[in-house]
């Protein structure tokens, strides 16, 4: 499953969906990640780079695998599917807690997590053997899934820094 054509294409397409969801309904106050970070990320430019480049990260990332399929690909698809099925479950999560759609929420809710559903009954025993593989795996991507979010926001804001610098 994992190295099909169909999850190559559909991870990477419904990622850029909810990012895009994201950012057309940007809210800064909705995140919890810049309380500590900082108010220097409350910037839809930023937010817009540091989506853009999460984005390539996870298309490079199953292209590579279905290309060259070796081991340390795999697990980095399987870390990369579970992040993003986490920061989903996350979305609806923090959404039920504030009462209120928050964004990225409703294309979790539509297209992340039936996928990842669909993807974790056909591919469970391509992604991962049994329960502790699973946990090991979620345990994993749930601190790849904080750290990639960071260092997305961070790139973004040195790469907006950067534009703006040559913009003078």
């Amino acid at each position: 499953m994992v190295n099909s054509l169909l999850f190559t294409v559909v991870l990477p397409v419904i990622f850029i969906l909810h990012n895009i969801e994201e950012y057309v309904s940007f809210d800064p106050s909705a995140w919890s990640f810049y309380r500590f970070i900082g108010n220097e990320f409350y910037n839809r430019a930023v937010f817009f780079y540091a989506l853009c480049l999460l984005s390539i990260t996870v298309i490079v990332a199953v292209t590579l695998n279905y290309i060259y399929a070796g081991s340390l690909l795999h697990a980095l698809v399987v870390i990369t599917f579970f992040s993003i099925f986490i920061n989903s479950l996350e979305h609806c999560a923090v959404s039920l807690w504030r009462r209120k759609i928050l964004p990225g929420t409703i294309s979790s809710v539509l297209l992340i997590i039936p996928f990842s559903l669909y993807a974790l009954i056909v591919g469970h025993k391509d992604m991962f053997v049994g329960i502790q593989g699973a946990l090991n795996y979620v345990f994993v991507s749930f601190i790849v899934m904080v750290v990639a979010v960071f260092l997305g926001l961070w790139s973004g804001f040195f790469i907006d820094k950067l534009m703006s610098y040559f913009k003078r």
